[in-house]
């Protein structure tokens, strides 16, 4: 994890137990389903633009926070330290 950028925020709806992760702010031009409830982002380049987790585990959610206000990549990995 440590080649995410900086900018790089997750935000999480815990009503819905979804957490998105954005690697920038280019428009999405077309989700792709990874996965059961893990979706991709892509812009009209096919770069990623971000990655959500519908259904995320409640002890996930929990690690993030329960606030609605995006946080850094670094916050969250700072929580380990």
């Amino acid at each position: 994890m440590s080649d995410l950028r900086p900018s790089t925020t997750i935000s999480i709806d815990g009503d819905d137990r979804a957490l998105y992760v954005a690697f920038n702010d280019r428009d999405v031009a077309e989700t792709v389903e990874l996965a059961p409830n893990v979706f991709l982002d892509v812009d009209s380049d096919y770069e990623v633009v971000g990655v959500e987790i519908l259904h995320a585990s409640p002890d996930l959610l929990a690690l993030v926070g329960s606030t609605t206000s995006p946080i850094t990549v670094k916050a969250l990995l700072s929580l380990f330290d």
